[in-house]
């Protein structure tokens, strides 16, 4: 029988919520991101709130870095590892 530690105990409950928050936040923009790409390479229009109102951008308006080194160099500040490389 294999006995796993729990995910989440006493000990590390709350851990370091700003590294854990910027953690979040840099995999949510690399999910939009992929997802923005996805649509500009299948000729997808996406679909903004602004102005307080529903906007429609065309795929060829939709901005979007070809990389994500920028992203991924943050998640590495710490000094412990590099960014992976293509």
């Amino acid at each position: 029988m294999i006995v796993r530690e729990p995910l989440v105990s006493e000990d590390n409950l709350l851990g370091d919520t700003e590294e854990d928050g910027r953690r979040i936040d840099t995999a949510l923009a690399l999910g939009v991101r992929a997802a923005l790409r996805r649509h500009k390479q299948n000729r997808q229009a996406i679909v903004v709130w602004e102005d307080g109102k529903v906007k429609w951008i065309p795929a060829e308006e939709i901005d979007v870095p070809d990389d994500d080194s920028d992203l991924l160099r943050d998640l590495h500040t710490n000094g412990d590892a590099a960014p992976p490389t293509a």
